[in-house]
């Protein structure tokens, strides 16, 4: 019997979820079936049924499980499922009348505050119907430990396809899985890669002093460069409760390479501004506009870009300039903080703190994670951060699921104790889908963010012009 070890930060994920830290991001396709098509909803989800059953020997883990190893000698491992069951992993929800973007997003945080079950593959699909236009949502709740935003955009790739008319693919014979493994199976496979990774130590660690020579070298000459903790406590800032809510917008992509290009900056960084301008807005407007800058914690896809399993990223820590007189000064502040941020990330080399989270001990740091949340320390201390803006690129063309064609495109990412909101793009075709993810204690409606972004990005876009 096969066995795959959990790479440690996709381990990570795992011993970081509790119940109200919930480890798993959602991912939302909406498809406007040909004019044509009148299917009941018995009809969708066989069409679904028969994509996926066809598509599944190209996504490993949606067959896999995770096995924990006795006595958290090692990560835990994934093992083929041999009681895999597709219909356990799909559902149906009806969006409430008249079906608009609103009723899908609360269907979404409904979805995303409740946990995946251990005892199967870590994901779950809801078809949900009911929206206007006769259009359907497929919503996917898919554990982080299984992928991030990189190998999920793979993970969908393999599942779209540019042409409506493209056949199936051929699935291969069906293999019969022999089994979980033995306690003794794991312990033993757990000391033989332990012993090999001990015997990397040592280089890891002359890698790791002379990295962390060049980082202090190079953290000198950056004066830009923003400091963790540096912030202040917002309504963000808080212990998690269990409950989550969920908004959706787009805002079109060629405002923002104009920005972009006249204000000769990233992409991202005119995203992180207008970000910045639609939360300092909303703080604003309930009288708790904070006097020092925001901070956000930027995940940085690393590794391999061909792939549709786990986790091969980094954080940056990038200043949102919320505290900037004007939108000129903030953008620039905002470049000036990103580029900083990537040099001392760069400086530090790619793949260390990968390497060290494979070290990561699995009952302590979960122990101590959930200590960390049923004493609610995140209320009385201060986040490195203020909350997660992601930033993923997406499909570029017109693509189509099932022969229906694909019209919109979110994902967003959990929450962590003391940052209770996630901020994540995913761009397709022309425009940017933004998905806002918020502990519902913090935030009773993410559409308040939402409803702001577009009237920060006509700001970022008028203050371009007048340069």
């Amino acid at each position: 019997m096969s066995t795959d070890r959990m790479g440690g930060i996709d381990a990570t994920f795992l011993y970081s979820e509790t119940a109200t830290t919930m480890m798993h991001t959602i991912k939302i396709v909406v498809i406007e079936p040909p004019p044509d098509a009148a299917e009941a909803r018995e009809d969708r989800v066989e069409r679904l049924r028969r994509e996926l059953s066809a598509r599944l020997h190209l996504l490993p883990r949606f067959r896999q499980r995770v096995v924990e190893v006795p006595l958290g000698f090692h990560h835990p491992v994934w093992v083929d499922d041999p009681a895999f069951d597709l219909e356990q992993h799909l559902h149906v929800r009806t969006a409430a009348a008249p079906g608009g973007p609103r009723a899908l997003d609360a269907v979404v945080a409904d979805i995303a505050a409740s946990p995946l079950d251990r005892h199967r593959p870590l994901w779950e699909i809801w078809v949900v119907d009911g929206l206007l236009r006769g259009r359907v949502a497929y919503v996917t709740k898919l554990h982080h430990a299984v992928a991030d935003g990189v190998a999920s955009a793979g993970m969908l790739a393999a599942v779209m396809s540019p042409d409506p008319e493209a056949p199936r693919p051929e699935s291969p014979p069906a293999v019969t899985s022999p089994g979980l493994p033995s306690a003794g199976r794991l312990i033993l496979g757990a000391l033989r890669d332990q012993a090999g990774r001990l015997r990397r130590l040592p280089r890891l660690l002359a890698h790791t002093a002379s990295a962390g020579l060049r980082v202090r070298q190079r953290i000198r000459r950056l004066p830009d460069l923003p400091r963790p903790f540096s912030s202040e406590r917002t309504r963000f800032n808080r212990a998690l409760t269990a409950g989550r809510t969920f908004a959706t917008t787009r805002l079109p992509l060629n405002d923002l390479k104009e920005a972009k290009e006249r204000f000769g900056v990233s992409l991202n960084d005119v995203l992180l501004a207008v970000v910045g301008e639609a939360v300092r807005l909303f703080l604003d407007s309930v009288g708790e506009a904070p006097k020092r800058s925001l901070l956000a914690s930027v995940p940085v896809g690393e590794g391999s870009f061909n792939r549709m399993t786990g986790n091969q990223l980094s954080h940056l820590i990038t200043t949102l300039a919320t505290d900037g007189a004007t939108l000129a000064e903030r953008i620039a502040r905002v470049h000036k903080g990103s580029e900083a941020a990537k040099a001392a990330h760069d400086a530090l080399g790619s793949g260390v703190m990968q390497r060290w989270a494979e070290f990561t001990p699995p009952g302590p740091y979960h122990w101590g994670y959930r200590a960390y949340a049923n004493l609610a320390l995140a209320d009385v201390l201060t986040p490195p951060t203020n909350l997660i803006v992601s930033n993923v690129r997406g499909p570029a063309g017109e693509l189509f699921v099932g022969g229906a064609r694909l019209v919109e495109l979110y994902s967003v990412g959990p929450l962590l104790e003391g940052l209770g909101l996630n901020i994540t793009a995913w761009s397709c075709g022309d425009w940017l889908g933004v998905a806002v993810l918020a502990d519902r204690a913090a935030l009773p409606g993410a559409a308040a963010l939402t409803e702001r972004m577009h009237a920060a990005l006509h700001a970022v876009v008028a203050a371009a012009r007048r340069l």
